[in-house]
Order: structure tokens, then C-alpha cells, then sequence
């Protein structure tokens, strides 16, 4: 007859059979979840990853694309569809005279001059930027690079703006 105080060994086997698959499917969840969640770049090994540091950069941006606040304004009245082909989509260095200095929605705003005067181009800038904007007049000419063009109901407006050099 057995005795009662001995354990058999088939409980430990099952209990390590158990924690291998309670792991297995951890490492898997965490490995789909970083998929899931992660920036989107395929992992690299590290010697590969070790010479790209070393090799130059080659993805730079390309330069803006110049314009005044006129010229893309008639753009978008003359035909939207070319003018998006042209603007949008792209960093932008645009030249204009100030017409306004304001603010919307707590952003500060440059309301560049186009040939309808009810209908200005606007410039949108951090909010970090005010004290910079607050020196502006009307009547300044001046470069403002900005990182799209948006056309919103008849209106354009940049985004993402930032100050450059007088022309």
C-alpha cells in the first residue's frame, strides 16, 4: 500500500508545464502589444544599428517652398486642387505684409495681407511666440515658415509657424 505522505511527482511536473505557458503567453502578449503600441520602426540588430548611427544622414528635408501670402491666396480662389498639389502638405516659407497681429483659441496670429482684404492669410504660432509677435506692427513685410496650409471653409489659414529673416 502507498503511503499517504508521499507526494507523486506528476503535480510538480503539471505545475511546470503550467508556469512555462502562463510565460509563453506573457512574452507573446507583451510581444504583441509592443507591436501594437511601438513607433512603427522594424527593430534593427546591434551591430547594423551601430553603423547607421555612424553613417551620414541622408533623409533631410527638403527647403521650403517659397511664396508670398498673395500668390497662394489666388492660387486657392483660381483652383483649389492645383493649389494643394503646390502647397499643401509641405513646409512653407511665405512672405507678406502684416495686416493684423491677433489671437485665436489662445494661439497669436499673423493675418498676412492678400488681394481680398476681408480675407487675410493666417498665420498660427505657438503660444511661445506671442511675446516675439507682440513687437510686430502692421505694414511689416516679412517671412514666415510654416509647416502646412490649411483651407477650412473658404478660409486659409498656416500652421505651425515660426518667424524668419525680413525679405
Amino acid at each position: 500500500m502507498s503511503d499517504p505522505n508521499i507526494v507523486t511527482e506528476a503535480p510538480k511536473k503539471s505545475r511546470l508545464k503550467s508556469g512555462c505557458l502562463i510565460a509563453l503567453a506573457i512574452v507573446v502578449g507583451l510581444g504583441v502589444l509592443g507591436s501594437i503600441v511601438g513607433d512603427g520602426k522594424p527593430a534593427s540588430s546591434g551591430s547594423s544599428a551601430q553603423a547607421g548611427a555612424n553613417a551620414p544622414d541622408t533623409s533631410a528635408a527638403p527647403p521650403p517652398v517659397k511664396a508670398t501670402a498673395r500668390e497662394i491666396f489666388a492660387a486657392y480662389e483660381n483652383n483649389q486642387l492645383a493649389a494643394a498639389k503646390l502647397y499643401a502638405d509641405k513646409t512653407l516659407a511665405v512672405t507678406g505684409t502684416v495686416q493684423k497681429i491677433d489671437e485665436a483659441f489662445g494661439e497669436p496670429v499673423l493675418a498676412l495681407a492678400t488681394s481680398n482684404q476681408y480675407m487675410p492669410l493666417r498665420a498660427y504660432f505657438p503660444k511661445d511666440a506671442a511675446d516675439q509677435l507682440a513687437t510686430l506692427s502692421p505694414g511689416a513685410k516679412l517671412t514666415v515658415i510654416c509647416e502646412q496650409v490649411q483651407e477650412t471653409g473658404g478660409f486659409l489659414a498656416l500652421k505651425d509657424c515660426k518667424l524668419d529673416a525680413v525679405p
